[in-house]
């Protein structure tokens, strides 16, 4: 009686040393499943109907040892998953099947980043199973613990002793692992470990332990993880599942049972039968598989039923991001090797400015492979590249790579099934669609760019970045050129100038933030303007290409409304061909790039060229890209003006703006008048003008010059609205290549009426 007194006491004092307070903390903080949601993991595979590729759990818990990996995104109710599997009476059944009528223990850990030590740690995982088996076989702790046994012995009996050191837990699971665990011989163990990727330590020495264990008959174990690298490389060749790829219909059944049978649900479609069902679908959608998103947005959409929400109300909850999902993002986050934060702080500020720019699509991932190859970036020389198919499709492998440990899986490569935007990279070599090559970088899931959208997540520790220089936009800009020059049909086909206009688009964004006297968006503009116009005007001298080249930034800026590249634009200290208010005006390269419609002009530029002292009346064209006749850019300005459709009756107000400042700045009336070859709008510019005077009370001298500007028009022959132009007047972009340039010249009266007048001098 007293010996086994003595055992008893010593078996309570080594559980209790090997017991912590949170132990069981994550576990049971986590909520099952909807009861429907995850039974289809217990089920064989064949009796399933779905398309995904997944390994068959229960007939690995049934008959296999080893490794079983459950696979998932961040928030995609893995733990939820592992708890059922966990809590389930029928995963005891199957691993029965398989202990073949040996004891059976099952012990499982779920590691918590945001917890304790012990909850993140691997002394807290060997601690936590060590616990369940003994406490379930406490006649094995003798000989699994024999150094803390004799401990325990000199003890008293409400007296603690130390926990067992990292050797003496290892010694223990080599015993069990040999079978000669002392009181434990013949017994089955499974172990079910939640979320190795919140393992604190070297992520090696933990998935060393699980493989090490692993290698005995009588242990088997089901892990869980994203698909951080250390565990795809240690994992991907073991029976696993994907479980973001498995959960569309989990969670439509969630959404239904939750939202969709609710009673306050039910009267809101009986009002909105059109929007109701699409506030189920958008919840379902808006989830990418993540099941922790959608159990937080169930819970919002809830909240708003008692507060009697309408749909309208419900959608504005949907789209909110939970808080929960903060704290998630912060520990992925700050798990980061310190020697890539600054990689991945690059990374995502792209990603999230590329979302942030309307009108552009997601990055391709051959883009940014070749950028990160490369070394590329804003200020390095941008020339058409060759690479092969084979190389592209390595590169993209790499990258996925790089973008996991950098970016700790908040970035991933997404693969399209086809290609739907006319962006393929690879069908014109290789013959197929190759969804690797063609895939595009983005978020995880959208909560990813939300969280970054919030306050103060920027100024975080590991999303610092030690470069001054470094600015996305830029990045982003430099990118979308390289593929507009790798792209099979170059920058002058349509699907080419989709990435041009990108440039464009990003190039502005970047003007809007620049402060500084170095802006690294102008070398890119010029690189874009030289391939641009290299290929457009090839057919032109070199010497006036020669002239015209180094200033193309500066044009396109003026024409793009980048106040503060023009700014910092170092050709207004050198003479310029072509005068850049024509460009601000006309806009010839945005209409080739952006859109062959006519673009309004920004009325900011004009007042800031204008200001900077050019005159509207400055004549050029000895050798002109558009046409064979000089002009100056108030004469080009009305001939755009009266070259709007037939059917526009009205100025734009932007366009009667800059008339205005046009004519405030000294713009010759009569030469104007005179010039302009079609003038089937010529009464619309004038009464606009006359309605413009007439609303804001304008002062006597403008008044006075928009009466001449009308006085001329009356004069002209031919003045009525329904006048259409001859063919071939000017429609102020490039030709195309081989199509004749020239034109009559006006009569000689006329060009005798043309010479130029004096220049106002830049101040």
């Amino acid at each position: 009686m007293a010996v086994a007194a003595e055992h008893r006491m010593c078996q309570k004092i080594i559980l209790d040393s090997l017991w912590f307070r949170t132990m069981d903390d994550r576990r049971h903080g986590v909520e099952l499943p909807h009861s429907k949601t995850p039974k289809w993991a217990l089920e064989p595979r064949d009796s399933q109907d779905t398309d995904t590729e997944w390994d068959d759990l229960s007939e690995w818990l049934r008959a296999r040892t080893g490794i079983y990996w459950v696979s998932g995104k961040g928030g995609s109710g893995k733990p939820n998953l592992m708890k059922y599997i966990h809590s389930h009476g029928k995963t005891r059944s199957l691993l029965e099947e398989w202990a073949g009528g040996s004891p059976l223990s099952v012990a499982s850990f779920f590691f918590y980043y945001l917890g304790s030590a012990e909850q993140k740690s691997q002394d807290g995982l060997s601690r936590a199973l060590l616990y369940y088996i003994l406490d379930n076989n406490p006649s094995s702790i003798q000989g699994l613990l024999p150094s803390m046994w004799q401990e325990a012995k000199l003890s008293k009996a409400d007296e603690k002793v130390q926990p067992p050191s990292t050797a003496e837990m290892t010694y223990a699971f080599e015993k069990l692992s040999s079978g000669q665990s002392g009181g434990a011989e013949g017994r089955k163990f499974c172990f079910i470990i939640d979320g190795l990727d919140e393992y604190s330590g070297n992520y090696r020495v933990g998935i060393f332990f699980i493989k090490n264990l692993a290698r005995s008959r009588n242990i088997k174990i089901i892990v869980s993880s994203r698909p951080i690298p250390a565990c795809v490389d240690a994992f991907s060749r073991d029976p696993k599942l994907h479980l973001h790829d498995l959960t569309k219909d989990d969670i439509i059944s969630y959404v239904d049972a939750e939202v969709g049978s609710h009673p306050y649900m039910e009267k809101l479609t009986c009002l909105g039968p059109v929007n109701a069902p699409k506030i189920l679908q958008d919840l379902v959608d808006k989830a990418s598989g993540v099941f922790l998103w959608i159990i937080l947005a169930c819970r919002s959409v809830l909240e708003g039923f008692a507060a009697g929400d309408y749909l309208s109300d419900l959608q504005r909850r949907i789209d909110e991001l939970p808080p929960e999902l903060e704290d998630l993002f912060r520990h992925m986050l700050g798990k980061v090797d310190l020697r890539y934060q600054s990689q991945c702080a690059k990374l995502l500020r792209i990603c999230h400015q590329n979302r942030l720019v309307q009108g552009v699509t997601k990055i391709q991932s051959i883009g940014l492979a070749v950028t990160e190859e490369y070394k590329y970036g804003p200020g390095r020389a941008i020339e058409p590249i060759i690479i092969p198919i084979r190389d592209r499709r390595i590169m993209c492998g790499v990258l996925e790579r790089r973008l996991r440990s950098r970016c700790c899986g908040l970035l991933e490569l997404k693969r399209p099934r086809y290609d739907h935007t006319g962006r393929c990279f690879c069908r014109k070599e290789c013959g197929y669609h190759d969804v690797m090559v063609d895939s595009i970088v983005e978020f995880m899931h959208r909560t990813v760019f939300d969280f970054l959208n919030g306050p103060g997540v920027w100024e975080l520790e590991c999303l610092q970045i030690r470069e001054d220089s470094f600015e996305p936009n830029s990045y982003l800009a430099d990118i979308s050129l390289r593929l507009s020059l790798m792209h099979p049909s170059s920058i002058l086909g349509l699907r080419g100038n989709m990435f041009a206009r990108e440039v464009m688009l990003y190039a502005i964004q970047a003007d809007k933030i620049f402060a500084g006297t170095s802006c690294p968006i102008i070398p890119i503009l010029a690189e874009l303007g030289k391939h641009f116009c290299y290929t457009r005007v090839k057919n032109f001298s070199i010497s006036w290409f020669e002239q015209y080249f180094p200033h193309i930034s500066l044009y396109i800026a003026a024409e793009s409304g980048m106040v503060r590249v023009l700014r910092a634009h170092k050709s207004w200290d050198s003479p310029i061909p072509v005068p850049v208010l024509y460009h601000a005006l006309l806009r010839p390269l945005s209409k080739e790039i952006v859109s062959p419609d006519r673009i309004e002009c920004f009325q900011e530029i004009i007042e800031y060229i204008l200001g900077y002292g050019v005159s509207p009346n400055e004549y050029f064209g000895e050798r002109p890209y558009w046409y064979g006749e000089r002009t100056t850019p108030w004469i080009s300005w009305l001939q755009c003006l009266c070259e709007l459709p037939l059917d526009r009756r009205s100025m734009a107000a932007t366009d009667i703006e800059v008339t205005i400042l046009l004519m405030n700045a000294g713009a010759d009336m009569a030469a104007g008048t005179l010039h302009i070859a079609g003038r089937h709008n010529l009464t619309a510019i004038r009464n606009a003008l006359k309605d413009r005077s007439g609303h804001d009370g304008s002062i006597q001298e403008r008044d006075d010059r928009i009466r001449q500007l009308s006085e001329s028009i009356e004069t002209l022959p031919g003045t009525h609205s329904d006048f259409t132009p001859e063919r071939g007047s000017p429609s102020h972009k490039f030709p195309a290549e081989g199509v004749g340039r020239k034109r009559s010249l006006p009569s000689a009266d006329i060009q005798n009426s043309l010479e130029p007048t004096k220049k106002l001098r830049r101040r």
